[in-house]
């Protein structure tokens, strides 16, 4: 379940927040769309039953409330008050990169902990039998489209694509990069750790993890749905789905967390002064739809 929520992540910030640069309107109509995304990504493991498709809908909109309400000015405050006095500064502190680094894996792992099936897992232990055919077959599918593509790609290529996906996440907060800083980005991901999904080590280890999370939910028995030993196993398992590589591979993703921040560093003392001009005045102008955002609606729902 970790990729479905990563998916729903790269959907709400780097679409909503990112992708429409510093269009409130658009960057309202997509938010608008977080309850559909959710939903969407959830019945595509199952059909789901009348029940469970009830409480769907009153988890994801409780979700979409706390985060509109919590996360949103949270963010607008993170570009105000950490991002930008580093983006601007004359002198890049590597402690205050590595710290926004951390931030931003702060973010993810607050997202993944109310996100409602990780928040709510007894509605697993409700999953009947031919619904943990649909979603094993859907994992299957996921897991062989993952390697086909990866297998088409050379090193150069997957390289390549790195850096094509990061210029443009920066080009859409303000930043253009120059060939120089290009360069830096290339550097960092040909000479990066293992464990990259382009590579085929976190899918698998996410193959390895759903089939655990199978096997948990094959050995309960349906109506122990409050059960709190059942519910403690699940939740437990659940929680270290958004971080794998680091449970399963600590060496290897503290290595790649390392050249991850020393790229930043080393890309954020780059920055010429128009650069750091054109990322304060869009992160400033998102920031304050953020703010917009999070006032509208004042109850779940």
């Amino acid at each position: 379940m970790n990729r479905l929520v990563k998916n729903t992540v790269i959907i709400l910030l780097g679409v909503a927040l990112l992708a429409c640069g510093a269009n409130g309107y658009v960057i309202g109509v997509l938010y608008e769309r977080l309850d559909d995304e959710i939903e969407k990504s959830i019945r595509e493991y199952a059909d789901l039953t009348p029940g469970q498709d009830a409480w769907l809908k009153e988890e994801v909109a409780a979700f979409h409330y706390w985060h509109r309400t919590t996360q949103l000015p949270r963010y607008a405050d993170w570009a105000r008050t950490s991002l930008l006095p580093l983006v601007t500064s004359d002198h890049v502190n590597r402690l205050n990169v590595d710290q926004i680094v951390l931030d931003g894996i702060a973010f993810s792992d607050d997202f993944n902990a109310e996100f409602p099936i990780n928040k709510s897992p007894e509605i697993l232990l409700s999953i009947m039998p031919d619904q943990m055919i649909q979603a094993r077959a859907h994992v299957e599918e996921i897991y062989l489209e993952a390697g086909e593509r990866r297998d088409k790609r050379t090193q150069e290529a997957r390289v390549e694509r790195q850096v094509d996906r990061m210029t443009s996440a920066f080009k859409q907060i303000g930043w253009r990069l120059s060939a120089e800083q290009k360069g830096i980005m290339t550097r960092h991901f040909e000479g990066r750790a293992i464990g990259d999904d382009d590579e085929g080590e976190d899918w698998s280890l996410w193959h390895e993890w759903v089939q655990q999370l199978f096997a948990i939910l094959e050995r309960k028995k349906l109506g122990q749905e409050n059960d709190p030993a059942n519910i403690a196993e699940l939740k437990g398992h659940l929680a270290i789905g958004n971080r794998l590589t680091q449970h399963r591979s600590p060496e290897t993703w503290q290595k790649n967390l390392d050249r991850f921040q020393s790229m930043i560093h080393t890309l954020l003392g780059s920055m010429t002064d128009k650069q750091k001009l054109a990322v304060e005045v869009r992160m400033l102008a998102i920031a304050d739809i953020l703010d917009e955002l999070s006032q509208k609606g004042v109850e779940p729902g």
